[in-house]
């Protein structure tokens, strides 16, 4: 189910606004997650096959550094604002979060 359920989690965090839309480059390594996502619901009941498993690592990796570049570069140039800013902005605060910047203790 992790091979659905990610894709659809950037693109949902795209929508509400917590990720720019550059973090939609994330998306792009779930074809490496079709052979592990093949196995689980075709053949569970036997043990992993390693090409299965080696693809499910690929992804997982590939995916989490290109949302971390998309992130990087919305913020580099200038399109996006981390969440913890915009709750300080709109004058909520997260407990025991510190950012140092500009902004004092949130």
């Amino acid at each position: 189910m992790n091979g659905q359920s990610t894709p659809l989690a950037i693109a949902g965090a795209i929508l509400i606004g917590a990720f720019p839309p550059l973090a939609l480059i994330g998306v792009l390594p779930s074809s490496f997650a079709l052979l592990a996502v093949t196995w689980a619901f075709t053949r569970a009941n036997e043990p992993a096959p390693i090409p299965a498993m080696a693809f499910n690592v690929i992804w997982i990796l590939a995916t989490d550094t290109l949302v971390a570049v998309g992130l990087s570069l919305a913020a580099g140039l200038g399109l996006y604002e981390p969440v913890r800013i915009l709750w300080y902005q709109q004058g909520l605060s997260v407990p025991g979060v510190v950012v140092i910047s500009q902004y004092n203790e949130i």
